[in-house]
């Protein structure tokens, strides 16, 4: 099949080899749509490359470096792709089981274990991933279609410092109000990942992984790659979850509920407010670690 007929790129970050079989299952269900495949590892394995090829003999597999999570090696796979030769581009990759449960993942929803990770495969399961694709064909300003679980809405880059903003800005698009993919799993129209193209990333700027998993140039471009969706007067949405905008709308009522109830502010001079009903409770000051003074 020539380039031109091929509609879909896969993205597959291969992080834990032992995750492959269940990778293998969610690529079998791509399989009725014409797709090239490209896998990126970390560490060479002969025997799991053998078996890649198995699967689909035209895949391209690449080491890279360990650097920015699934993230970087993301954006080395569309450094190295012509996005006019497919319409859609699909992301997947390892996500590890939480080690503890996670109250908040940032939009309201708690998870643990593989819930994560399941949420965000759930795109790709055969006849979501229909739904997915006949959706994106049907209504051009859909950008990019995932578990409504997964979509983070987000102000002002919620989530990252004053600082990682300022010194990463030209990779964001200076929107104030957008969403983003929590866990960067999604099928996503090609044409809206030039804009990432264009920015000339460098694997340099991605960081090595930490198990503290802190705020990071990876999690920055986790954003953009939301943002840029919104940039081009698009718009992200779950098309396969019977019932998920109402689910969604009323999750995230309940957040802004809570966020009405109790505020806290940071200010420049180091104090502490928090309100509860938008009336001043209690203020902490603190200039190190070892000097706090409440103020009620």
């Amino acid at each position: 099949m020539s380039e031109k007929q091929v509609s879909l790129a896969v993205h597959l970050h291969l992080f834990y080899l032992d995750m492959w079989p269940e990778m293998r299952s969610c690529l079998e269900n791509i399989s009725e749509y014409p797709y090239d495949l490209y896998v990126t590892m970390t560490e060479d394995n002969s025997a799991l490359e053998a078996e890649i090829k198995a699967f689909c003999p035209n895949a391209k597999i690449w080491k890279v470096e360990n650097r920015g999570y699934d993230v970087g090696a993301f954006v080395y796979f569309l450094n190295h792709i012509n996005l006019d030769n497919y319409a859609y581009v699909i992301k997947l990759h390892t996500k590890r089981n939480l080690k503890q449960k996670v109250e908040n993942i940032g939009n309201g929803y708690g998870c643990s274990g593989s819930m994560w990770r399941e949420w965000l495969l759930s795109f790709v399961q055969k006849d979501n991933l229909k739904k997915c694709i006949s959706a994106l064909d049907k209504d051009e300003k859909l950008g990019a279609c995932c578990y409504y679980k997964c979509i983070h809405p987000i102000k002002d880059f919620l989530g990252t410092d004053l600082e990682t903003r300022e010194k990463y800005k030209h990779y964001m698009f200076g929107l104030r109000s957008f969403s983003f993919i929590a866990g960067t799993m999604f099928i996503m129209r090609a044409r809206l990942l030039a804009d990432i193209q264009k920015m000339g990333i460098d694997s340099s700027l991605f960081d090595v992984p930490d198990e503290k998993h802190t705020m990071q140039f990876a999690h920055i471009i986790e954003r953009s790659l939301g943002e840029v969706i919104y940039f081009n007067h698009g718009y992200i949405k779950d098309v396969f979850t019977p019932f998920a905008r109402l689910r969604r709308a009323f999750f995230l009522s309940l957040l802004y509920l809570k966020r009405f109830i109790f505020q806290k502010k940071l200010t420049k001079s180091g104090y502490l407010t928090i309100k509860i009903f938008k009336i001043p409770f209690i203020r902490i000051f603190t200039q190190d670690n070892n000097r706090v003074r409440l103020y009620f």
